[in-house]
């Protein structure tokens, strides 16, 4: 069995993450959270990586997400996205959970 990989561009409208959650909605990537490797911050961006047209669009959401988190983990369910665990931006393990409603 042979693999297919595609590569994503971002052209820069991500920065380097790590400890972040990606999930797939529909025809949606949704990118929350993690460590940006340049500053060393946690993030409360979203961002978002959609196919429309054979074309893929990378954005930046205008909304935060509620908390700066990274490690934690997230799975969706009923098109709500989960998000559970990990630390928060005072290095404090995070016992909350935080859901998305997609449909908005």
């Amino acid at each position: 069995d042979n693999l297919k990989y595609l590569h994503i561009y971002t052209f820069d409208h991500i920065p380097g993450l790590y400890d972040n959650t990606v999930n797939l909605v529909g025809k949606k990537i949704i990118i929350v959270g993690g460590i940006n490797y340049k500053t060393g911050f946690q993030s409360d961006n979203i961002y978002c990586i959609e196919i429309k047209k054979n074309k893929l669009l990378v954005k930046e959401s205008k909304q935060k997400f509620i908390a700066k988190i990274s490690s934690h983990t997230s799975n969706i369910f009923e098109n709500k996205l989960y998000f559970f665990g990990g630390i928060n931006e005072k290095g404090v393990s995070n016992q909350d959970v935080y859901i998305m409603d997609m449909d908005d």
